[in-house]
């Protein structure tokens, strides 16, 4: 099948409907046609689903980015004013070995490696982190650094709530039936009818824009606390899974603000949406937006038997549909209502338990004498240590069989030092004294060195600028992500596979081009770190 959207034209198969009006009247069905307009071919195209799924082309072109890494060493070298002879002579490199580097043929054995040039180069912060991201590219490839750049953006999150565009907007003519063409005006046109709708609104949709998600954040935390949102997730197959975090990190602003419910399902064949014209859609109260797959164009409808039936088509599609994550706004609430997530799969197959965040965490370990003294603030409900500890044991660390804690150097700096600190949120827990700090550090490095288990990893060039957001990974498919924002913290509780797994293996990656440090090389310099207090 083929589409073509030109000005208020759309040609579907050579043949051109100027608007949903003529086409509706030109097959003699009204409200019934609306499905039938946007899934032309759905049928037809389903017996060939596998098809397009599976006959991938097995090999493809690979991208050459093993030359980032040289390329940037090479400017690098020129703005020191440094020959490769004598870089070599005080790197102890082999003058072949560093001409492969810079031509793009070789990367850097190790971390190591790249350290010293950096040491030999004199390169201030800024230039050494060029280099060491030049060389992660390479080493990882984009598949992962797709996953940093959104676990990047996870952390960066400088306030739950978006600033909103502030004035009017430019409002966009919404007539029955007629195509909207031009992303600019489609955002327009959603921003309006999301801005017009006080009770609900139900989104069917695959995020890729984060124009789209900035646009929804803004508009659903100007909502009401009574506002409703449903948001049925298309994500993509496991193989692209790195393109799931990031649909994910996207999203993560407009999520915090407590008012979106979100399903998921998968697209079944990536291709398949290509073969209908208006894939996705924005419904409200009275009307609807449909959306193409890059929302370059939509189509305004407003007839009440029109939207009906799309209202009827997206319950029957998100009622079958899995929940995504939840969302709390205080530690009670979370242990109250996530026993969900927690539930017996009846697998008893072990896990990998990780914990990412900008400070070591110590507290977990310890007894629930430890969580009462210095965590629990004294404004929390009766029995939360309990509620807490119980949750903890019974549900967060049961079953687990390795515990990877990923930690960076000046967050570990800071939870030694610093003459205020809480392990959780002023409005959860006390601060933690500098000298328990410290005794909490060292019990940690023993319990590490005792227990084969537990593993803990420095981070090389960290992705944190918030001091304490934390995600939590099971290797079963869970993921807690907690957000500090000073003023309020969230909880985001995430259960779904290809999302997790493709943050597992992104650390995974990060350990095989030594971005981790051993846990030998942790400890020792933990131990370090905890003389020199």
């Amino acid at each position: 099948m083929s589409h073509v959207i030109n000005g208020n034209r759309i040609y579907v198969q050579g043949r051109c409907w100027k608007n949903y009006a003529r086409f509706s009247a030109k097959s003699g069905k009204t409200a019934e046609n609306a499905l039938v307009f946007t899934s032309v071919f759905r049928d037809k195209m389903l017996h060939i689903g596998h098809e397009l799924l599976y006959n991938k082309r097995k090999s493809r072109r690979r991208r050459k980015i093993v030359s980032d890494f040289g390329e940037e060493l090479s400017s690098l070298m020129a703005k020191k004013t440094i020959s490769a002879e004598n870089l070599c002579q005080m790197a102890e490199l082999n003058p072949a070995y560093l001409e492969k580097l810079k031509c793009g043929k070789l990367l850097p054995s190790n971390y190591g490696v790249v350290k010293k040039i950096s040491e030999v180069l004199g390169l201030v912060p800024e230039e050494e982190y060029q280099l060491w991201n030049s060389y992660k590219v390479s080493k990882l490839g984009e598949k992962h650094m797709c996953t940093e750049e959104a676990l990047k953006a996870l952390f960066a999150l400088p306030a739950a709530r978006p600033q909103r565009v502030l004035g009017k907007i430019n409002a966009v003519s919404l007539q029955n039936g007629v195509p909207i063409c031009g992303r600019e005006r489609v955002y327009q046109a959603i921003r309006q009818l999301l801005r017009e709708s006080t009770d609900s609104a139900d989104l069917l949709l695959h995020v890729e824009q984060q124009e789209f998600c900035q646009i929804l954040g803004e508009e659903i935390w100007e909502k009401g606390a009574d506002y409703r949102c449903r948001l049925l997730l298309y994500l993509r197959e496991e193989r692209m899974a790195e393109k799931n975090v990031a649909s994910f990190g996207m999203l993560v602003q407009a999520l915090l603000s407590g008012r979106i419910e979100v399903h998921y399902n998968y697209i079944v064949a990536e291709k398949l949406v290509d073969y209908i014209l208006f894939p996705f859609l924005i419904r409200t109260e009275q009307a609807l937006l449909l959306l193409n797959q890059d929302l370059s164009a939509a189509l305004y409808l407003d007839e009440p038997e029109t939207v009906a039936i799309y209202g009827s088509y997206f319950q029957k599609k998100y009622g079958n549909a899995r929940q995504l994550c939840a969302v709390f706004e205080s530690a009670d609430r979370f242990i109250r209502e996530s026993q969900m997530f927690f539930a017996e799969d009846g697998s008893t197959k072990p896990m990998d338990f990780y914990i990412l965040s900008r400070k070591p965490c110590v507290i977990f370990e310890n007894d629930e004498k430890i969580v009462r003294e210095h965590v629990c603030a004294e404004n929390m409900a009766d029995g939360f240590v309990e509620n807490y500890m119980t949750f903890l044991y019974e549900k967060i660390f049961s079953g687990v069989k390795k515990m990877k804690i990923l930690f960076c150097r000046d967050g570990m700096t800071d939870f030694l030092n610093s003459e205020e600190f809480h392990e959780f949120h002023p409005t959860v827990d006390k601060p933690i004294p500098k000298a328990v700090r410290q005794e909490l550090f060292g019990k940690m490095i023993r319990q590490a060195q005792e227990n084969d288990n537990m593993q803990l990893g420095l981070l090389e060039n960290a992705l944190f600028t918030r001091r304490r957001h934390c995600i939590n990974l099971w290797s079963t498919g869970k993921m807690l992500l907690m957000f500090d924002f000073e003023d309020s913290y969230r909880l985001v509780l995430l259960q779904e596979n290809t999302i997790v797994s493709a943050m597992i293996e992104y650390f995974r990656a990060l350990r095989k081009a030594e971005a981790v440090r051993t846990k030998e090389e942790t400890l020792e310099i933990m131990q370090q770190e905890l003389d020199a207090c």
